[in-house]
């Protein structure tokens, strides 16, 4: 649950340098894992056996049945960009279910094992660990909010502008605009989030203060997936179902406003990618199992 799942649903929007990046970043995504979960307490030998495990047999789950849903989903964006009419909020809306439905599935299949690790951590471990989260949540506040609301807008924007470089290629100055002025009018949600976020972290380390066992922990980290408006109230979860719609919207606008060179080369990035979780998937079914 630390910052992990949400890389295999983005992988392919993290790592934009080509496919080759995203199949070595895929295939060593295991080291990735052990240290980010290690930088979070000063793990026994034992638990490190445990950790190394844990992430062996998640990934090897991941490739076996996760990647093939990924290919499918990618197919779908694929065909969407090569359909006429241009993409509905309909269409995106549906996509969204389905990157919904995909990150589900693979935070699912690693509460387990974390929650076995979380529940054996000791009053030390706890310590290093509520600490690393406050030290996370700081980083996350001052890269995503600013003093005053306009300024955390356009923080917004700019990283919305800089995400469809990744994939479209340069925009002009009017594109650029048009996008930016969009995306400005979506709700603020962020701080939402993140005050959910810290809530929710809060729950969790008493919990361990308490020496929760690790199927309570589990029924709780599951209750965050799979039922996370209980968590908010009522106006935060009507502003979050507008921020949704309107996220639809923009994204077929902003598509709207892409050349013909542009829309080619998002094709053709989506084309790759594709390509590559196909070769990641048939080599983990080449490879033997435990």
């Amino acid at each position: 649950m630390m910052n992990i799942p949400r890389f295999v649903i983005i992988i392919f929007a993290l790592l934009l340098q080509g496919c080759s990046w995203v199949t070595l970043g895929y295939n060593n995504f295991d080291v990735y894992l052990r240290y980010k979960i290690g930088g979070y307490a000063s793990f026994t030998t034992s638990q490190q056996a445990i950790i190394r495990q844990e992430v062996a047999d998640y990934m090897a789950w991941h490739r076996q049945h996760a990647l093939p849903e990924y290919i499918v989903f990618l197919k779908n964006v694929e065909l969407l960009t090569q359909q006429t009419p241009p993409p509905s909020s309909t269409d995106i809306a549906r996509l969204r279910a389905q990157v919904n439905t995909l990150y589900i599935a693979s935070v699912l299949s690693a509460i387990p094992p974390a929650a076995n690790i979380l529940s054996s951590l000791d009053e030390s471990q706890t310590a290093q660990f509520e600490k690393k989260l406050t030290e996370d949540n700081t980083k996350l506040e001052q890269e995503l909010l600013d003093d005053k609301i306009e300024k955390t807008l356009e923080k917004r924007a700019q990283r919305t502008i800089y995400f469809f470089e990744k994939f479209v290629g340069n925009l002009n100055a009017d594109q650029e605009e048009k996008i930016r002025a969009i995306n400005l009018r979506l709700p603020f949600i962020t701080e939402i989030f993140l005050n959910q976020r810290k809530a929710n972290q809060a729950k969790l380390l008493n919990m361990l203060h308490n020496k929760a066992d690790a199927e309570a922990i589990a029924e709780f980290l599951n209750s965050l997936v799979l039922t996370p408006e209980l968590t908010r109230m009522t106006n935060e979860q009507v502003l979050i179902e507008q921020f949704k719609k309107e996220s639809d919207d923009f994204i077929v606008k902003s598509y709207a406003l892409l050349r013909a060179d542009q829309k080619q080369s998002l094709q053709k990035n989506i084309a790759s990618y594709i390509e590559d979780f196909q070769k990641l998937h048939k080599a983990a079914l080449l490879t033997p199992t435990r």
